[in-house]
C-alpha cells in the first residue's frame, strides 16, 4: 500500500508553484506515494494548473489560512487516513535570514518540509491545455504585486508599454479588475487559469517578483523580470528569482531603480529572438 501524503506551503501563489519541487522531492524519497497538494481557498483559482501533473496525484482546498488547520481541515485529514501531513504554513528551521543559507528558494521549500531537496530545483507544470493563437504577437505584462515595495512606477510601466507598441507589438495586461490599466495596454479581466493560458500564448512576460513569474518559470516561458533587494540583509536576489532558462532578470536595490535603457536593451533581445 502506498504512503498517503498531503501538503505543502499554501502561503501565496509562488509558494504553491514551489510546491511542485516539494512534490518532486516526495516522489524521489517515496516513489510509490500518493501526494495531495493542499491549496488554500484564497488561491483555489490555481487548482487547474496542477492537473495531469507528473508528481501531484490530487489536490485539496484548505479552509483555514492563518492558524491552519481549522476543524474542517482536521476532519478531512482524519477521514482520509494520511500517513504524512506537511504543514500548510511551514517555517525554515533557521528563520533569521534563511534566504542567505540556500542556493534557491525552492531548496528552502523542501527543507522547511523536512525533505532532502532534489538535484533539479526547477518548478514544473504540465501544459495540457491549448493556447490562443490570437495572442502570438502580444507581449504580456503583470504590472502589480500585493507588496508595494516590489512595484515600479506607472511612468516606468507606461514607458515600457510605449516602447513595445512602437515596435509594432500589442500588450496584454494581467491582474485583478480593480487594478489601473497601464496606458497603451489591453487589460484582460479573466480567471487566473485563463490569465495563465493568455500569458503562455504571448511572446513573453514582463513582470515583477510575483506569482505569475513563478508560473512562467514552471513552463519555462520567456520572461523579463524586474527585481529588487526587498529583504533585510539579502545577499542576492538570485535566491528569489525563479529558475527559468528562458528568463532575463534585471536587479537593483529597488525594481523601480532599474535603468530604462537596460530594460529596453533586453526587451529588444526578447522581441526579436
Amino acid at each position: 500500500m502506498s504512503i498517503k501524503i498531503i501538503g505543502t506551503n499554501q502561503g501565496q501563489r509562488g509558494d504553491l508553484i514551489m510546491g511542485t519541487v516539494v512534490a518532486k522531492a516526495i516522489k524521489e524519497r517515496f516513489p510509490e506515494s500518493h501526494f495531495t497538494l493542499g491549496i488554500n481557498e484564497k488561491y483555489q483559482d490555481m487548482e487547474e494548473l496542477f492537473k495531469n501533473h507528473p508528481y501531484i496525484d490530487a489536490t485539496h482546498i484548505w479552509e483555514q489560512y492563518d492558524n491552519w488547520p481549522n476543524q474542517n481541515d482536521i476532519n478531512y485529514i482524519e477521514n482520509n487516513n494520511f500517513n504524512m501531513i506537511l504543514h500548510a504554513m511551514p517555517k525554515h528551521p533557521n528563520d533569521h535570514c534563511w534566504y542567505n543559507l540556500v542556493k534557491h528558494q525552492t531548496e528552502a521549500s523542501c527543507i522547511m518540509n523536512g525533505l532532502t531537496p532534489p538535484k533539479d530545483l526547477n518548478c514544473v507544470l504540465n501544459k495540457y491545455f491549448d493556447l490562443y493563437s490570437e495572442y502570438k504577437n502580444y507581449i504580456c505584462i503583470a504590472p502589480f504585486t500585493a507588496w508595494q515595495k516590489k512595484n515600479i512606477s506607472l511612468i516606468k510601466w507606461e514607458d515600457i508599454v510605449s516602447f513595445i507598441t512602437k515596435k509594432g507589438f500589442r500588450v496584454a495586461q494581467l491582474g485583478s479588475e480593480d487594478e489601473i490599466t497601464i496606458k497603451g495596454a489591453e487589460k484582460i479581466n479573466a480567471s487566473y487559469f485563463e490569465s495563465v493560458k493568455i500569458m503562455l500564448s504571448c511572446k513573453f512576460l514582463i513582470c515583477l517578483d510575483g506569482g505569475m513569474s513563478w508560473v512562467a518559470s514552471a513552463y519555462q516561458h520567456p520572461v523579463l523580470g524586474l527585481y529588487g533587494y526587498h529583504y533585510d540583509n539579502l545577499l542576492s536576489a538570485k535566491v528569489y528569482e525563479p529558475l527559468n532558462p528562458n528568463a532575463i532578470y534585471l536587479e537593483s536595490d529597488k525594481a523601480d531603480n532599474i535603468y530604462n535603457y537596460l530594460i529596453f536593451d533586453n526587451l529588444n533581445k526578447l522581441l526579436y529572438n
